[in-house]
């Protein structure tokens, strides 16, 4: 871990500069996140105390004014401070599906799966390119509905929408892509310190060209065709022309297991496995992408890239063979280079633990809003939440040496050695010993393994309650 204070942060900071334009919405935000903030998967209910604030609350859900771009801002403008200061960055783009058992189309929610109704999410998480440490969500929204394909004309007969209507479409869901990468990079004093991680979802020719001077790896999902050499008429599928490409190196790695996922679309794309040690081949080369046929000339008529592919080689039989195709602004001259491509686009996992933690550590997937609107506040005011649940995790998984008071400020040093038995820090705490601390007020018990954000959330709200008392204490 780099020699610098890196505090637990305090999520109440996050929503400092909160600014409705009315200061009883200001005052009753704040009076939200100081009840919910040391522990986010209580039941609302419980968490505001009494009836009248529980009432505050759901009026302060169903307003139209408490939306994501409102409540999210200081904590973005704070992530960009963040990043400022770090440099090199991550930032993982993903969306995620909310899918409450209350949600119907009648209020507001729209269909996510077949018969099922929701909204989804998409938000970027930047981290420390070095320490892997999350520096917070960067940017992102909830994701409109999409559009809809067919419209009434003036006879009220229903005809279909042409491609480039669609295309031109200022609401249709694939702009969130390139958009939050914009929207991020804006906050920033030098977006070059930005690498963006995207899912395959992300893939289209549009997306790219509006990427064009930003740092990217992109997971591909389109086998188009590309021009080959000078010869325009000689194109060939580009996941073919990677299997073909330079062989920059060989690895080995461990392929963790896999259930089968619940949904059917996932089954083909993500079947069940079982553990086993893969052999891989990385290819790199540069390639050249042709703008498609119904996009508009306004557009590049070509975009050049550097690809890499990963490909399995000997998989076991029945084993459905790794392989990722990735689209990248990164150099590959090396091999060096190209294996940095690849072990970056593997950090993209870092959202995908967000989510969990916003979903199931502060209870997103268990809450009932009345409405979309009520869902988008609930969701705003627990993403600063579910960043400080997995701060703690990449934290203790660095098993740091590092002076403890780079965690905790001198004087709450003091108040865990008081909270703990006599004996269970030494004199000269590091960070390990103090994330153990904490994993030890939550029930971790040693010889179960690495603490997981589960258990040192417990202990971590067991130790701020105590500080609390004892602050209470001394007058402080």
């Amino acid at each position: 871990m780099k020699q610098r204070s890196v505090h637990i942060p305090d999520v109440k900071q996050e929503f400092d500069g909160v600014d409705f334009s009315d200061s009883r919405l200001d005052d009753r935000c704040h009076l939200i996140v100081d009840r919910i903030k040391t522990d986010p998967e209580t039941p609302f209910p419980q968490a505001m105390g009494n009836d009248n604030d529980t009432q505050g609350f759901y009026r302060f859900c169903a307003n139209q004014a408490a939306d994501m771009a409102t409540i999210n801002t200081p904590h973005f403008n704070n992530t960009a401070r963040r990043i400022d200061r770090t440099g090199e960055t991550i930032v993982c783009h993903d969306t995620t599906t909310y899918a409450p058992a209350s949600a119907s189309q009648e209020d507001g929610f729209y269909e996510v799966t077949s018969n099922t109704y929701g909204l989804n999410i998409h938000l970027a998480l930047a981290s420390d390119a070095e320490t892997g440490l999350p520096l917070g969500v960067a940017g992102g929204r909830v994701v409109d509905p999409p559009p809809a394909k067919e419209y009434s004309d003036e006879q009220g007969q229903k005809k279909k929408r042409t491609p480039q209507s669609i295309w031109r479409d200022p609401d249709k869901q694939s702009r969130r892509w390139f958009e939050t990468v914009t929207e991020v990079e804006e906050r920033v004093e030098a977006p070059e310190t930005l690498l963006h991680l995207l899912d395959s979802d992300a893939d289209s020719y549009e997306a790219f060209a509006h990427l064009c001077g930003s740092r990217f790896i992109c997971r591909l999902k389109h086998n188009r065709k590309v021009p080959v050499g000078d010869e325009q008429s000689d194109p060939r599928q580009l996941f073919e022309l990677l299997d073909d490409a330079p062989v920059f190196m060989e690895r080995q790695i461990t392929v963790g297991p896999r259930k089968n996922p619940k949904q059917p679309k996932r089954k083909k794309t993500h079947p069940s496995r079982e553990s086993r040690l893969a052999k891989l081949e990385i290819h790199a080369q540069e390639v050249t992408l042709q703008r498609p046929g119904d996009l508009p000339k306004s557009m590049p008529e070509s975009l050049t890239f550097n690809a890499v592919a990963v490909r399995e080689i000997d998989p076991p039989e029945g084993c459905k063979p790794i392989s990722w195709n990735l689209l990248t602004s990164e150099p590959i001259t090396t091999a060096e280079e190209v294996t940095a491509v690849v072990d970056n686009y593997a950090k993209r996992w870092r959202i995908e633990e967000y989510y969990d933690v916003l979903k199931n550590g502060c209870a997103l997937s268990k809450r009932l809003p009345e409405s979309r609107q009520s869902a988008e506040a609930v969701i705003a005011l627990l993403i600063p939440m579910a960043w400080q649940l997995l701060w703690l995790r990449q934290l203790e998984r660095q098993r740091s040496t590092a002076p403890a008071d780079l965690v905790f400020p001198k004087q709450r040093l003091r108040i865990l050695r008081a909270r703990l038995p006599k004996g269970t820090l030494p004199p000269r705490a590091s960070v390990r010993h103090v994330l153990a601390a904490i994993a030890q007020l939550g029930g971790h018990l040693s010889h179960n393994g690495p603490p997981g954000w589960r258990v040192l959330w417990r202990g971590y709200k067991d130790f701020t309650s105590f500080e609390r008392g004892w602050r209470a204490a001394q007058g402080d």
